[in-house]
């Protein structure tokens, strides 16, 4: 089992499979409904999925993003310039109108880049993280536009770290640099991470 998301009142659970097998359970009582294969889903490749509500879809990161329609299970699939990690949503509101997008957290030539696309699979904003930040895992925006980005620092560091990094990819302040000698313990290994309404982070290793 790769991964785990829910839309609506069913579970999408992708598997490790070479036929890019995906199974969908009730959310209720957990009984397996059915299943579909994701064309060119990699067997060891994913990194992520998510549900997005206003899309009415199911996202999967491997080599690319895989997009699941819920009505009819159709799959289309948006290539990118970069290698995509991690995904979340986001959403924009101007006015009365609210507008929806993917998160892709990315890595390119040892650089973290954020792309935002949106229901058409097409990138609205891109964002290149600064070069401190070597190897992107996942991204969440916060509501003062910033966002809270998990990674790891260089190339030698020996756990990861969370940050906050602006509009223009610079970091304003972090947390797990495996220099600083505070005693605390360090983060380690990939984490993905989620932000509450109060403004706490969380992350999951």
């Amino acid at each position: 089992m790769r991964g785990v998301t829910s839309l609506q009142e069913e579970l999408f659970v992708p598997y490790c499979r070479n036929d890019g097998e995906v199974e969908v359970y009730s959310k209720s009582d957990f009984v397996f409904l059915h299943r579909f294969t994701v064309p060119g889903l990699s067997q060891r490749g994913e990194h992520d999925m998510i549900a997005c509500a206003e899309h009415r879809c199911v996202y999967i990161a491997d080599s690319d993003v895989h997009r699941i329609d819920e009505k009819n299970l159709s799959v289309s699939k948006q290539e990118l310039h970069c290698k995509p990690c991690g995904l979340s949503v986001v959403r924009h509101r101007r006015g009365s109108v609210d507008t929806v997008r993917l998160l892709v957290a990315c890595r390119l030539s040892g650089t973290g880049i954020l792309v935002e696309l949106n229901a058409q699979g097409q990138c609205t904003r891109e964002v290149v993280l600064e070069s401190s930040l070597s190897s992107l895992w996942h991204a969440v925006q916060l509501k003062t536009g910033n966002y809270v980005i998990s990674c790891r620092g260089y190339w030698c560091a020996r756990g990861e770290k969370i940050g906050i990094a602006d509009r223009q990819g610079k970091v304003k302040q972090s947390y797990g640099d495996w220099w600083v000698p505070c005693g605390r313990k360090l983060l380690r290994g990939a984490c993905h991470i989620a932000v509450d309404s109060d403004g706490f982070v969380f992350c999951r290793r």
